[in-house]
């Protein structure tokens, strides 16, 4: 089983497909959200790392609009997907340092690696680009990327895009 951290972004890239669907809007209205993670999650071969403050689902909420957020917490917390999981409390001196001079410096980016470090696979699932290079839009889903690549090194925590999740699933 593989466990993941979603952050806002790749939310909102899952929730995409709905908003653009007059049939899939109206599904959402009575609570069928469909995702491309849920197959995995039902199949217990994927589940989501949250805090327990719940601060990255209110982030969520505030990107993807909380009636939907809504709704997904409770369909993926009826699947059982959901981990809530206390945050390691700092990235650690040296590594924090050379994120903050990479451009890294977003709180609740900070709390997505914390709570990955958490967890007993440290993977992060993300489609913005300073999880690669805030720098250079480019780089994202490049695993040599500066943040990416620190992440992995320092961390031992893996950057994914939704896409690269999906073909390891």
């Amino acid at each position: 089983m593989m466990e993941v951290v979603l952050d806002s972004a790749a939310v909102q890239h899952l929730l995409r497909s709905i908003r653009t669907s007059r049939l899939r809007r109206s599904a959402a209205a009575y609570g069928l959200i469909v995702t491309s993670i849920d197959k995995p999650l039902e199949q217990k071969r994927l589940t989501l790392a949250i805090d327990r403050c719940r601060a990255l689902v209110d982030e969520w909420a505030d990107t993807c609009g909380e009636e939907t957020i809504k709704l997904l917490i409770i369909k993926w917390d009826g699947l059982g997907a959901l981990n809530p999981v206390l945050p390691v409390r700092s990235i650690g001196h040296p590594a924090s340092r050379r994120l903050s001079q990479m451009g890294f410096t977003d709180a609740i980016d900070r709390l997505i690696i914390r709570v990955a470090l958490a967890t007993s696979d440290p993977t992060v699932v993300s489609e913005d680009s300073d999880f690669w290079d805030p720098s250079n839009l480019q780089q994202k889903g490049n695993p040599r990327a500066c943040v990416a690549s620190l992440c992995s090194r320092h961390l031992g925590v893996t950057v994914l895009l939704l896409g690269q999740l999906l073909k390891r699933l």
